[in-house]
């Protein structure tokens, strides 16, 4: 074998794997996202609106981007919580929603529709704490709180086979002469 074609199959090798775990890792992220389109009142997107979100449990923490000429905008990385959004542009009312409920690895949306209206002006929307719905990814997921998880029954714990699938008998065998 020519010593060249080895090498050259081991860094192949190695940097397709390396290829497959950053996959695998950006796959299993513990941050959330919030996305979202603005729009006017006549329903046209709005370029380069700020949007700024701030993470209220925190509070110190912000993080602000600009609407792309689509009107949209993603901010990436956020720690799970509680977010309040702020969409500002010039000549209309500022936006803000507040009880963003960020989840890890899920994408909330909020979309705004701006009001023509000076920037002394805001309109604010409080977010309700129900289910939400998903609509970024086909993916279902849960966050589990430490009561859930204290409930979740284990096998090895539990002292009545009723929950398995097939008999169980507990009397001991007796040997047959």
């Amino acid at each position: 074998m020519n010593l060249k074609w080895v090498c050259g199959q081991i860094v192949f090798a190695v940097i397709l794997g390396m290829i497959v775990l950053l996959a695998s890792v950006h796959a299993q992220t513990s941050n959330g996202t919030i996305v979202g389109s603005v729009t006017d009142p006549a329903g046209a997107a709005v370029l380069g609106a700020t949007v700024t979100v701030t993470n209220t449990d925190l509070g110190a923490f912000k993080r602000t981007t600009k609407t792309d000429s689509a009107g949209s905008y993603r901010i990436d990385g956020l720690l799970p919580g509680n977010y309040s959004v702020s969409i500002q542009a010039s000549g209309m009312q500022e936006f803000v929603e507040v009880g963003v409920a960020v989840k890890a690895s899920l994408a909330s949306t909020v979309n705004a529709s701006l009001i023509i209206g000076s920037l002394n002006q805001s309109v604010s929307v409080e977010a309700s704490t129900g289910a939400e719905l998903q609509t970024q990814s086909g993916e279902l997921s849960s966050n589990l709180g430490q009561t859930e998880l204290k409930n979740l029954p284990i096998l090895g714990s539990i002292r009545s086979n009723s929950h398995l699938p097939w008999p169980v008998s507990r009397s001991k065998p007796t040997a047959t002469t």
